[in-house]
Parts: structure tokens; sequence; C-alpha cells
């Protein structure tokens, strides 16, 4: 075996031993699901976001269905943004915007 293969093992190792005998990171875990709740000024921007979502549907008059299909979504997903059951990423309002026709500041006042 090349030396230059065997330090380089030897380093992964040290790397490795190294990583594994950190301490234990003191984070709160956060609840995960459905039931996990929102901060209140996230729930604010999520009940705004799902309304000006079913405000532009129903406008362009798409149901939830439509709209998913438009935006490469299902329609339960846009069932829980419209209801803010979930926030929506950047991403996701932009798929959604673009299937609107409509640019993202129309449903999130904060995008840029």
């Amino acid at each position: 075996m090349a030396v230059d293969v065997l330090f380089d093992r030897i380093r992964s190792l040290s790397t490795a031993l190294e990583i594994l005998s950190q301490a234990p990171s003191r984070s709160t875990p956060m609840p995960l699901g459905d039931d996990a709740p929102m901060k209140p000024g996230l729930k604010k921007w999520a009940d705004h976001v799902g309304g000006k979502i079913r405000e532009l549907r129903e406008r362009a008059g798409l149901n939830q269905s439509e709209l998913a299909e438009k935006a490469g979504l299902t329609q339960s997903h846009v069932s829980r943004l419209e209801n803010a059951a979930h926030s929506a990423t950047h991403v996701t309002l932009e798929k959604i915007a673009t299937a609107l026709g409509v640019p993202v500041a129309d449903i999130d006042p904060r995008a840029d």
C-alpha cells in the first residue's frame, strides 16, 4: 500500500474520531408533523398567504385541483396552504404565482 494512501486513511479516521467524540448539541427538538404548532408571526403570515392564494385562485376561476396541476403540486398541498396548515416556501409561491399569472408579491407582500 502506498504511503500516501495510508496517510489519507489515517487522516480520514482521525477526522471521523474527532467528529464522533464531540459533545452532543444542546438543541431543542422541534415537533414534526401536522400537529406542530406555528409561531404566532408565522401563523399570521401563513393565514395572509393562504387567503391570497384562495382569492387569486377563485378570481382565476380555478379549483384547487386545477391550480395544483398547473403549479406542479398536489391538491392536498394547495389545500393545506390555503388553510394555513402549512407555510409555503418561496419556490412553492413562485410555482403558484406562475400558475396564476401573477407576481409573487401579489401573494406575499414581503417577496422581492
